[in-house]
């Protein structure tokens, strides 16, 4: 499937790679706790997407970390490098992608490849270089912002404070630009105007792909329940379907709502035991009427053979014994 997908790749340009999580409360040991996730109990897969459509390039599942070594970077950095490798021109797209993954070593793996790229970083993946410290940064007015370049590997670092510390690396974007934002602020008790580099704006702007896929999905996930562990990874897969599906025809045909899309009527709008009302074991269908049968009824014996509910057994429907013929009076 994730071959399918990889055949659009050309309908957009900003491509973010992130965790997403498949909703799982049963016992396996693969399911996942993530803080600050929507869902935070379940599976966990790498999701490739197009910042601006949400279209799905590429999903597959965490299978836990294998011993082995890392040539750039560390796992997360070998998830990024494996993902880039997926797309045919990665030269002609900007990927966009969180600290969890960045590195001073993978930055500068890219750059050599003349791959863009912006992310968000942490203080012990880069390198030493002296920045301010967030005590420092958070003792700062709103919008004061510390960067650094780096000439040899040409990478552009910057820190900046807003409703709290972002640090931002790229190997492609710098600091002008300045964007103004509008921000309220407590002290004036109104809104005020606060700059913002280019590469924190176009990140903001890009990074949104994989969210807007949870998103969706969350917002109108198959709702069919299973005890097998795998039922959930299937209806995903089938959720992220149809999102690429909508995306698909929207490019061809214009904006309409998910909802509208034939293939989201077909599990979602028309009655099916997708319905939360219609979960649980269907009731079993009694095979015989309760009314008693006339020739029964005129007989002098009284007593006529019925079937249990589930069909097995044959009791007399008087006296409620378990017998194969009529009892005699």
């Amino acid at each position: 499937m994730n071959n399918q997908f990889l055949q659009f790749e050309v309908f957009a340009k900003n491509i973010n790679i992130d965790e997403q999580m498949i909703r799982y409360y049963g016992h396996h040991f693969l399911k996942q706790f993530l803080r600050g996730k929507p869902i935070r109990f379940g599976f966990k897969q790498w999701a490739m997407c197009f910042a601006e459509t949400r279209f799905c390039l590429h999903a597959e599942l965490y299978e836990r970390k294998q011993n082995q070594a890392f040539p750039v970077g560390g796992f997360g950095a070998s998830v990024i490098l494996k993902h880039i490798s997926l797309v045919d021109n990665p030269t002609d797209n900007v990927f966009y992608f969180d600290n969890f993954f960045t590195s001073h070593a993978l930055m500068k793996n890219l750059g050599k490849r003349n791959i863009r790229a912006t992310e968000t970083f942490r203080y012990n993946r880069t390198n030493e270089c002296p920045f301010k410290t967030d005590e420092e940064m958070k003792a700062e007015i709103r919008g004061t912002f510390d960067y650094r370049f780096d000439k040899n590997n040409d990478i552009f670092a910057v820190t900046s404070k807003d409703n709290n510390i972002v640090k931002l690396l790229s190997n492609h974007q710098g600091l002008d630009p300045i964007h103004f934002v509008s921000r309220y602020s407590r002290t004036d008790k109104k809104t005020v105007a606060v700059p913002l580099t280019s590469c924190i704006s176009n990140y903001n702007k890009y990074m949104g792909g994989v969210v807007k896929l949870d998103w969706l999905i969350n917002k109108y996930r198959i709702k069919i329940l299973s005890k097998k562990w795998y039922f959930p990874l299937i209806t995903n897969l089938i959720d992220i379907i149809a999102v690429n599906a909508h995306v698909i025809y929207e490019i061809a045909n214009g904006k309409i709502p998910f909802l509208d899309l034939t293939i989201a009527r077909t599990y979602l709008a028309t009655s099916s035991i997708s319905d939360p009302k219609r979960l649980g074991r269907p009731s079993l269908h009694k095979l015989t009427s309760k009314g008693v049968p006339e020739d029964i009824r005129k007989s002098r014996d009284g007593h006529f053979i019925e079937r249990t509910e589930g069909g097995k057994q044959k009791k007399c429907a008087i006296c409620k014994k378990n017998a194969r013929k009529v009892p005699k009076v």
